[in-house]
């Protein structure tokens, strides 16, 4: 009987406390659901403060805890909730952190949040429960990503580091600068091949005389000639004087003394005479020939004449010797023409020669490759007073100068004619 009672009293005291299990088991769900319910319902509110304007959101560069604190947070608390970084602010963080306790399941992640920010959500309870993170989650630079530095030619190797370079083909290999000079051009200081842009492909090897075709690749013309690069080849301007002609029949006796011929030598022209005169008659000459050279620059040529050389003497044979007297052009001039006069040297009229020569002296310029003679000055020897027979003048043409004479001559001069030679101005690859 007692037995009997002590097992009745036992089993309602269980049930007790099993009813008091349940009941408290109950009311601890109810209590989670009402959790539950109000982070659903302060989710909401939060989303509509947001879209109605009421909720700042941060700049770049802040955090804002939502829906916990940011740090060690106190005991007792549970996973938050995802914040809602929809409309966040680029480089910002929205976090929603969760409360210690038991480490709860990550918060649901909303929509993806502004470029280059991340969403991070979930507790720190126990052992820290996990965040999630939305979109691109990851962390990158505030606002500054300059590309790709490995193929990027105005970001090679790192942001802002340009290998274009003037008159330069430049690309990005492997994140260094590669570049090649554009054709026709060269970088003949070597700054490019340093590593630095500096003035780029500087020069056109097309027409630069200093670096012509190559870079150190010189264009040297010899002395009295023009040196040039042109299409990336040394090119030459010389003088040439072509084979003379006589501009005239002979002038005097034309069956007196020797024939001679007094021409100067190739690429040479007359700029005198040296004349033996008695005052009245020109008793013999000899011919003052000289080199003409080109010089200036191409864009500006000049003619020159260099040092003259004397051809042998003719005449002055007709008494005792004369000391000739030089009849020369100014330096930097050449004979454009010769006049004169013819006579009889003897009172009987039997000896017919030449009396009186006049030099004509013209200045040379050129003008498109052809060279024109400008008359400058004149050089007169002999008389043209007396028993005078015939006065001749022999005019060069156009861009041609006197190069020597032909003629007869003994103990005088007996006749002449004045030979002429066309100047011109050749190119040629040196």
């Amino acid at each position: 009987m007692r037995m009997h009672a002590i097992w009745v009293l036992g089993c309602s005291i269980g049930l007790t406390a099993c009813l008091l299990s349940d009941f408290r088991e109950a009311e601890r769900r109810e209590q989670e659901r009402e959790r539950m319910r109000a982070d659903s319902q302060r989710t909401v509110d939060t989303s509509v403060r947001r879209d109605a304007g009421l909720i700042e959101l941060p700049e770049v560069g802040t955090s804002a805890a939502v829906g916990g604190s940011w740090g060690d947070p106190p005991a007792g608390g549970k996973a938050g909730t995802a914040g809602d970084v929809t409309a966040g602010r680029a480089g910002s963080r929205a976090t929603s952190a969760g409360r210690s306790g038991s480490a709860g399941a990550a918060g649901a992640v909303g929509p993806l949040g502004g470029a280059g920010g991340r969403a991070v959500t979930g507790g720190a309870g126990g052992a820290g429960g996990g965040g999630a993170v939305a979109g691109a989650a990851a962390i990158s630079d505030a606002g500054a990503s300059c590309g790709d530095t490995q193929s990027d030619v105005e970001h090679c190797g790192r942001c802002d580091n340009n290998c274009n370079a003037d008159m330069a083909l430049a690309s990005c290999v492997d994140a260094r600068c590669v570049r090649a000079c554009a054709s026709g051009y060269g970088d003949c200081n070597m700054d490019l091949t340093f590593g630095n842009q500096g003035d780029g492909c500087e020069i056109d090897l097309s027409n630069d005389s200093a670096h012509c075709g190559a870079c150190g690749r010189r264009c040297e013309p010899p002395w009295g000639t023009i040196g040039f690069c042109e299409d990336r080849q040394c090119q030459l301007e010389t003088v040439q004087i072509d084979n003379g002609t006589p501009v005239a029949e002979l002038h005097g006796h034309a069956q007196g003394g020797d024939p001679y011929e007094q021409l100067c030598g190739r690429d040479e022209v007359q700029v005198g005479i040296d004349v033996a005169s008695d005052g009245d008659y020109v008793l013999g000459f000899a011919v003052r020939c000289a080199q003409l050279w080109l010089g200036g620059p191409r864009e500006d040529v000049s003619l020159a004449t260099g040092a003259a050389r004397v051809l042998p003497a003719l005449g002055n044979r007709a008494g005792a010797p004369v000391t000739p007297v030089v009849l020369e052009c100014p330096p930097g001039t050449l004979m454009s023409g010769v006049s004169g006069a013819t006579g009889y040297f003897d009172v009987d009229n039997t000896i017919f020669t030449i009396k009186a020569l006049s030099l004509l002296c013209a200045v040379p310029r050129v003008s498109d490759s052809s060279i024109e003679l400008e008359q400058s000055s004149t050089q007169s020897a002999g008389s043209l007073m007396g028993n005078v027979v015939e006065m001749f003048s022999d005019q060069c043409p156009p861009g041609e100068a006197v190069v020597g004479f032909i003629g007869r001559a003994g103990h005088l001069i007996d006749a002449l004619s004045t030979v002429c030679a066309p100047i011109t101005i050749i190119q040629r690859a040196q």
